[in-house]
């Protein structure tokens, strides 16, 4: 199992705050005059989060190739999340990518220890995600 990994794309790191489970949403309504509020349930869902992911690339058109590849994720199924090792699609719950965008794609100079040999460039994308549950 990779260690960082939205759908099949592996990364050397994810970065951000982990996402929140898909659990029952609440609203205060007020009303003007009246003392107090209702406390309405508007059902289980997900809130969008965002995070940053790093991977390296051969080349500087292997590292643009791959960030296309990312955004055709955003009209795909709903894909599974590993975070630092931590498998957080359990039960039906998954995640729809709904914006990637570049944050840098660049040539590196003597860069070791990533995913790709030779690691000759990087790709970081800022990721928009939002936790669902698919039946089953």
């Amino acid at each position: 199992m990779a260690l960082n990994s939205i759908g099949d794309f592996e990364f050397i790191d994810i970065l951000g705050v982990p996402p929140d489970l898909v659990k029952q949403q609440l609203q205060a309504i007020e009303r003007p005059g009246v003392d107090g509020m209702f406390i309405l349930q508007t059902g289980n869902r997900g809130k969008l989060f965002t995070v940053m992911t790093s991977v390296d690339a051969e080349s500087l058109e292997d590292a643009m190739a791959t960030f296309n590849d990312y955004v055709a994720l955003i009209a795909d199924d709903p894909q599974e999340l590993v975070w630092h090792g931590l498998n957080l699609s359990g039960g039906n719950q998954l995640y729809q990518v709904f914006d990637v965008r570049p944050i840098q794609i660049c040539l590196v100079a003597n860069s070791a220890g990533g995913l790709a040999d030779p690691s000759l460039a990087i790709c970081e994308c800022q990721w928009d995600l939002l936790p669902i549950v698919v039946p089953s």
